[in-house]
């Protein structure tokens, strides 16, 4: 994700060499130099991102997934019990991880705008989206079909954040299915029952809904 734009760069330093001359390419290589040193100097600390998110915004980020999970719509519930092992963390949590990641933005998006890696990366897309205009004032653009990086990094990570938690769920999710005794707190027969695909009683269902 981060050397996307880099490569996009060094793609068209033969073109512009052609188009407009040597100047114009030593102008526009600098520019490729800038990204990627900034590529460079966040990309192992980009890579921390998600878990000091996760460690510094644990109680929010617990609290948008809860308020998820409990308002979700849920049309074929036994299907995902009976399902393969990571059936309900995907539905429930990785196919909704876009919008997931919009809501985690409105409470931790400021954490993550405070990074100084984000405000250095910010910063270093600025800079190449600049030349990209240049390159496209100078009348080049049908030549080399450049654009800008456009990249909400912010909702990037919280997306990978909401993802990575999504892993997470399906391996404990695959313990729970192929262990099911003891692991709920309410209606734990009828839970062990459904996850070991038991027959189920219309006294489970009673059980179920005066819990």
């Amino acid at each position: 994700m981060l050397n996307k734009g880099l490569a996009m760069a060094e793609k068209a330093m033969d073109t512009v060499g052609d188009a407009v001359g040597q100047g114009f390419a030593v102008g526009f290589n600098s520019a490729a130099d800038v990204l990627d040193n900034a590529v460079q100097g966040v990309e192992k600390p980009m890579s921390t991102i998600g878990a000091d998110l996760i460690t510094a915004k644990r109680a929010e980020l617990i609290k948008v997934l809860s308020n998820h999970i409990v308002s979700a719509k849920v049309d074929t519930a036994f299907d995902l019990c009976q399902g393969p092992n990571t059936a309900i963390s995907e539905y429930i949590i990785g196919q909704a991880s876009g919008n997931l990641a919009r809501q985690l933005m409105t409470v931790v998006g400021e954490f993550i705008a405070d990074n100084d890696t984000i405000k250095m990366w910010d910063a270093a897309i600025g800079k190449y989206n600049k030349a990209i205009e240049a390159v496209n004032a100078a009348g080049m653009t049908d030549k080399l079909q450049l654009k800008g990086i456009q990249l909400d990094i912010k909702e990037y990570i919280c997306e990978q954040a909401v993802l990575g938690l999504c892993e997470q769920m399906a391996v404990e999710e695959t313990k729970v299915r192929a262990a099911p005794q003891g692991k709920a707190t309410r209606s734990p027969a009828v839970f062990f029952k459904v996850f070991n695909k038991d027959k189920l009683m219309q006294s489970d269902y009673k059980t179920v809904t005066s819990a």
